[in-house]
């Protein structure tokens, strides 16, 4: 019965000792290391026009973007989803908004992204409109 009872004890000792495993460094009280945000946006005036180029890091801020502060807060506070395409069963207005095109690769709060954006109907202004911390105006 003691052999048992000091097993016990020994075993609640060493799991205790390695701390919490949902967080990296063990502590029970450090918060988790967010998903990885990394994207390269690529954005030009025309679709023939030599486009800009450059890279966002979050968590910590960090790229070649100008307004990296402001995109990773972007970031912090929209889904992934806010990059998926229009539906192609969506009805948009006909309305010609430039001739910009845009690309966001990478990932986004550990989701992998591919999105491609241009201005040529109402709704592609829209979803260009709604990811300006990323793209800016395209020159626009």
């Amino acid at each position: 019965m003691r052999t048992q009872l000091a097993l016990t004890v020994l075993s609640v000792g060493l799991l205790a000792a390695c701390g919490d495993p949902a967080t990296p460094s063990g502590n029970a009280g450090s918060r988790p290391t967010p998903p990885a945000t990394s994207l390269t946006i690529t954005v030009s005036a025309t679709a023939k026009a030599t486009p800009q180029r450059w890279t966002l890091t979050c968590d910590p801020t960090g790229g070649t973007l100008p307004t990296a502060a402001d995109a990773c807060a972007f970031v912090a506070k929209n889904p992934a989803t806010v990059l998926y395409p229009v539906p192609g069963h969506q009805t948009c207005s006909m309305i010609f908004g430039g001739p910009q095109v845009a690309t966001v690769q990478g990932t986004w709060r550990g989701k992998p992204i591919d999105a491609r954006l241009a201005r040529t109907n109402g709704c592609e202004v829209a979803r260009w409109n709604t990811l300006k911390p990323l793209v800016g105006d395209g020159g626009a």
